[in-house]
């Protein structure tokens, strides 16, 4: 569907709680069903309560948490407190055209060193209200600080 020259993968979808926006069960599905997809690491976002949506279970592996955690988080949790101005700032602006460096934090503790690539993706409510949700693809991924020097970390914008 098209409107006000942006595309949405999803309309028409019937809000189910409409106290914590949550995104509706069959908008969920067809975000799980494209994570499942991934030959990569990735995971879905709601870019209002910044709660994490949907995760791959390439993510569950990366970072070392049960599936149900990480649903239970929000995206600032995955960063180092220090990067957290970066990532409020980035989410008020449109996604680069490249991969970004930033850190995440594995349930452990361990920071891992990471480029990702994020696109903004939008869908419509059954009232016709707009909803972003970020999309979030780990690319590469690694413990050592040596890496993350290589890679630019930190410098995240994500």
């Amino acid at each position: 569907m098209l409107k006000n020259n942006r595309e949405y993968a999803l309309a028409g979808l019937t809000r189910q709680d409409e106290a914590n926006e949550s995104v509706p069960a069959n908008a969920l599905r067809w975000l799980e069903r494209m994570l499942a997809a991934s030959p990569d690491p990735a995971y879905f976002f709601d870019m209002k309560s910044r709660r994490l949506l949907a995760v791959n279970r390439l993510l569950v592996k990366l970072l070392g948490y049960r599936w149900e955690e990480l649903l239970a988080k929000s995206v600032e949790d995955l960063r180092p407190l220090e990067e957290l101005p970066h990532l409020l700032r980035s989410l008020k602006q449109e996604p680069p055209s490249n991969s970004v460096d930033c850190r995440h934090i594995r349930k452990d503790g361990t920071l891992l060193f990471v480029r990702v690539f994020y696109r903004d993706n939008y869908y419509l409510d059954s009232e016709g209200s707009e909803h972003a949700i970020r999309l979030v693809t780990i690319i590469q991924a690694d413990a050592s600080p040596l890496i993350g020097l290589e890679m630019g970390v930190p410098v995240p914008d994500i």
